[in-house]
């Protein structure tokens, strides 16, 4: 063996005894490491500017509440029987399930809101104001930053979106799913909770995000019922049409004051005030349907009792993770380097 050249024994063995160097040296190690999490403590605690905004708000919901009462006997006998339900959607077991979805989050995040003075939809202050700017599109040292920071949403129907559109929408749901969970108790009482770095955004998004998820639960279950409105409504109109064409020539019969001798004059008097009451009695039987319709499409709508609101100001908490050990790492680092660099600076000095 060459002499230039080192054996695995001796690599090893000198291995072993940089680390048993380490070893002897550890309460520096343990008091520069300690020091670096304290410093990042610190700073996140009192010093930073990233603060996290929690929220929640707790309500009832009863989702197993009849929609056959006395009005769905009569809107059950327009459609030729008892009314049929919406399925297993409106489940109380699948209520998790619906609020956490898609469809329900991109109706609340395209509800307009106001927020510091100005009425936006609800995506746009959440690009504007959350920290999605700064860490999921903020770019790093091999990427730049996402042109998304600078979208701006309009108001259209969800079909109509451009892919781009679904790509950021996506983004942002997903940030937003991983921030919103769900909470049930022994009872029948939910929370709703949200953690944003913004506190406005925060509040903003729990109770449009719960309104959102009223609107569907009542779009699901009243579908069945405003179809059948539109049913009724056209009957009466097209009755009203009907009776006011009647009223007319009644009036016009009745104010020529047709010779009592002729007995076709008279017939046609008679069957124009028999018609119109015919048509009388059928227009408000309708009309009283249609009514009892619009109540029902009232018992149907779905409403969250809501128990306790969102209140201002929201517990505000630093960012803790993988960045509070970061200053303790780097002080580590640096020491083992500069204990390392010593050890060697004296090796080298006691061989002269």
């Amino acid at each position: 063996m060459e002499r230039d050249q080192i054996s695995t024994k001796e690599f090893l063995q000198s291995v072993f005894s940089y680390f048993k160097f380490l070893a002897t040296n550890w309460r520096i190690l343990l008091i520069m490491l300690v020091a670096g999490n304290l410093i990042d403590m610190i700073k996140n605690n009192y010093f930073s500017s990233t603060k996290m905004y929690g929220g929640g708000i707790e309500f009832n919901i009863d989702l197993e509440g009849s929609t056959q009462s006395a009005l769905g006997g009569l809107a059950g006998a327009f459609m030729g029987g008892a009314m049929p339900t919406t399925g297993g959607l409106t489940s109380i077991a699948n209520f998790p399930q619906v609020i956490m979805s898609r469809t329900v989050f991109e109706n609340a995040l395209m509800t307009e809101v106001e927020l510091y003075g100005r009425k936006d939809l609800l995506v746009n202050h959440f690009i504007d104001s959350s920290d999605i700017k700064t860490k999921e599109w903020g770019g790093n040292l091999f990427k730049s930053p996402s042109p998304n920071v600078n979208f701006k949403f309009e108001k259209k129907p969800f079909d109509k979106f451009e892919p781009r559109e679904n790509e950021i929408m996506s983004d942002i749901i997903t940030k937003l799913a991983g921030s919103t969970q769900l909470e049930k108790d022994e009872g029948s009482i939910y929370k709703l909770e949200a953690v944003l770095s913004n506190e406005l955004l925060t509040k903003a998004w729990l109770e449009t995000l719960l309104k959102a998820t009223e609107s569907f639960y009542t779009e699901i279950k009243t579908v069945k019922t405003r179809k059948m409105i539109a049913i009724q409504q056209r009957r009466v109109d097209s009755l009203s049409v009907l009776l006011r064409g009647n009223d007319s020539r009644l009036a016009k019969v009745t104010f020529e004051q047709p010779d009592v001798v002729n007995p076709v004059a008279g017939s046609a008097q008679t069957r124009l005030t028999r018609d119109n009451t015919y048509l009388s009695n059928l227009y408000f039987t309708n009309l009283t349907s249609l009514d009892n319709l619009n109540n029902l499409l009232v018992e149907q709508s779905q409403i969250f009792n809501v128990l306790n609101p969102v209140k201002l100001p929201l517990v505000a908490t630093s960012r803790v993770g993988i960045s509070v050990r970061l200053t303790g790492l780097i002080l580590l680092f640096v020491t083992i380097v500069f204990i390392s660099l010593r050890k060697t600076y004296l090796d080298v000095m006691s061989d002269h």
